[in-house]
Parts: C-alpha cells; sequence; structure tokens
C-alpha cells in the first residue's frame, strides 16, 4: 500500500514507498536518525503523523521499532532522540531508574547516576530516569511505572523498595523484567538487592563510640539492621544504653535537636547523612560546643561531605553502587539463572576532622 504524501520534510523525507504506512515512515526515519546528530530532537508523534498525514498510533509503531533497535531513545515527558552513532544497543536496552530522591544535587545522587550511565552504555543499556516525587504513594505513579515496565524494550527497573505485591505487578506486564531494589532480599526470580552493609555499619558506629567511652547513646533515624548492629556492641558495654530517637527524612530537625541537647547522651548513631547535617546544625545552632563533649557518627556518602567536622563517616560510594547495579543487571539479562542476589557494600570509617575529647 502506497503512503500518502507529506506536506514537509524537515529532514524527514516524504513517504511514497511500497509496504505498509508504518513500514515506510520507519525506513524514512531511520535513514534520517543514521545522519543526524546524537542526542539531537525527533519531531513529536503529532507533528510526524500531521506532516505525513497518518495517525498517530502508526508513528507510534515505527518509532517504537526504531527504540526498540537502539536508534532512538525515550527520555519520559520530553520525547525521542537520536541515540549514539555506533552504539550496539541489546533488544531489551532500557533499564529504568525510579526517582524517589527529587534532590538531583545530592552527592550520592550525582555519584550513582553517573556511574550508572556509562556502564550502562557500556554493556549495550540505555539508563532512563523516571521522577516519582510522592514515592508511588499516588496510584498514578504506580500505574506509570507499570506503563514503562510493560515496553518490550525495558530490561530492567531499580526501584527503591519491592514487595511482593509489587513484584508480581511487574511480571504481569513483563514477564522477561529484572528488578533492583535496595530493601532485602525476597528471593524471588530475576530480582536482586545491592545496598550499603547497613548491618556492618551498625556495628562499626557502636565500636566507634564505645572505644571513646561512648553508654548513653542515641540512634537517630532508626534502621532496624542498624540498630541491631549497635545494639549487639553495647550489650558487652556494662552501663551502657540505646535510646532511639524517630527522625524520618522530612521531620522537624528542631524536634530532634532538643532530644539530643536534653537527652544527657555522651554520643549518637545517625544513618542518613541528611538527617544527620540538618540536625547537628541545628544542635550547634542551638547549643554551641556541644560537639566538643557529644561523640557521633553517621552513615555518609563519598564526595561532598556535608557533616560537621567533629562527626566520623561511615563511607558508602555511590559510585561503587552505581557500577554494582549495572553489573548486576548485566548478569541477570545475560543469564536467565542469576537472580534472587544480594549484595552488601560494607561503608569505610572516615575519622573525624576535628575528634572531640575522649570520655571516660
Amino acid at each position: 500500500m502506497a503512503g500518502k504524501m507529506a506536506a514537509g520534510g524537515n529532514g524527514v523525507a516524504s513517504l511514497a514507498g511500497t509496504g505498509s504506512v508504518a513500514d515506510q515512515l520507519y525506513e524514512k526515519l531511520k535513514a534520517h536518525v543514521r545522519g543526524a546528530l546524537p542526542h539531537s530532537a525527533v519531531l513529536s508523534e503529532r507533528k510526524l503523523a500531521a506532516m505525513h498525514g497518518i495517525s498517530v498510533g502508526t508513528v507510534r509503531r515505527a518509532l517504537e521499532r526504531l527504540v526498540t533497535e537502539g536508534l532512538v531513545y525515550k527520555k519520559h515527558g520530553k520525547g525521542n532522540f537520536v541515540a549514539e552513532h555506533g552504539a550496539t544497543l541489546r533488544t531489551a536496552c532500557r533499564i529504568l531508574y525510579a526517582d524517589t530522591w527529587g534532590d538531583t544535587t545530592h552527592p550520592f545522587y550525582v555519584r550513582n547516576l553517573g556511574a550508572m550511565a556509562v556502564e550502562a552504555e557500556r554493556h549495550g543499556f540505555r539508563l532512563e530516569i523516571l521522577p516519582y516525587p510522592t514515592k508511588f504513594r499516588k496510584p498514578e505513579e504506580a500505574a506509570s511505572m507499570l506503563r514503562e515496565a510493560s515496553d518490550p524494550a525495558t530490561a530492567a527497573v531499580i526501584v527503591p523498595w519491592l514487595g511482593a505485591e509489587r513484584y508480581d505487578a511487574l511480571m504481569e506486564v513483563n514477564p522477561r523484567l529484572k528488578v533492583v531494589s535496595a530493601t532485602q532480599e525476597l528471593n524471588l526470580p530475576g530480582t536482586a538487592v545491592v545496598l550499603p552493609d547497613r548491618l556492618a555499619a551498625g556495628r562499626m558506629a557502636g565500636q566507634y563510640l564505645a572505644a571513646h567511652g561512648g553508654k548513653r547513646i542515641a540512634l537517630v533515624h532508626r534502621h532496624w539492621e542498624a540498630e541491631a548492629g549497635l545494639r549487639e556492641v553495647f550489650r558487652n558495654v556494662p552501663g551502657s544504653a540505646v535510646t532511639v530517637i524517630e527522625a524520618p527524612i522530612d521531620s522537624d530537625p528542631d524536634t530532634t535537636a532538643d532530644a539530643l541537647a536534653t537527652g544527657e547522651f555522651d554520643g549518637a548513631a545517625f544513618f542518613d547523612d541528611r538527617v544527620a547535617h540538618e540536625v547537628l546544625a541545628t544542635l550547634v545552632r542551638k547549643k554551641s560546643g556541644i560537639l566538643k563533649k557529644l561523640r557521633t557518627v553517621s552513615l555518609a556518602n563519598a564526595g561532598e561531605n556535608i557533616l560537621p567536622a567533629e562527626t566520623a563517616r561511615l563511607q558508602v560510594d555511590g559510585h561503587q553502587i552505581g557500577l554494582t547495579l549495572i553489573e548486576v543487571i548485566r548478569a541477570m539479562v545475560d543469564d536467565e539463572r542469576f537472580g534472587g542476589t544480594s549484595i552488601y557494600l560494607r561503608p569505610t570509617m572516615i575519622l573525624p576532622e576535628k575528634a572531640p575529647g575522649r570520655r571516660e
């Protein structure tokens, strides 16, 4: 069937050949993107449909073939773009990263995503970042993730947490999908876990505080594994006590700072450096000089240090986690037997620049 003539070119030749309209448009677009600059925008589906006098659905089918072949890639909410020339992409090449952080300037985020993007391209994948600001609490966000995951070009998704219900929903729309999360292992086919070793972090925090005479310890921003490691250490320290101060990421730092200032603590352990940064900055403003007496330690990110100079850091490198995430996905895609794997990355202890005096 002959295709309809286009009203104008704009770098894409008119349809005048044989075969289905979708096939003709696919061949024309394919020739166009091979001669276009990498990362340049492809005309929108509506503009291409109007230009050639065909339906948007027909245009979409042609573009989806180009995406599957790795000649074009999608940016969520922005359209289609020309892929790198010469890049050998897999048939299922998309790796979707569910971004629930919202802070693109955070050092962990920058190092983590930078490493993932480079490593993904090296293995023939393409990383796409999809924003989910309410962490899937809104139904439309969950629906959006399932819609993107159902694309045959999607090889894997990286999500902050994974429960059995979400796993079942993802497998229903794409049975070959691989899923990597930062939650505890579910030992389900096609899944893996990559995360900092918080149990080890809790032990290391406890050993640091105990070695410097800490006995009355505040655990801020509870994480059950980190808490288990911390309590394991202080069970063997006579006269010690660990008190949990709940401090979710979106909580008021003044409340937590007040609890630390009035609780007669000699040590505090944090397991989120954003929480530690906000709480300790507030604490110092309220009670100048307190960090000369209160020994503090926090799980922290490699790169820019946002913690006070008196705080020891249990450093986790987002770059290394990013590389590991992609390597795990590559292994699962290449070998169906690889799955149900958990990889824990042990933090590195970085002693404080200004250590407070030892408490006996």
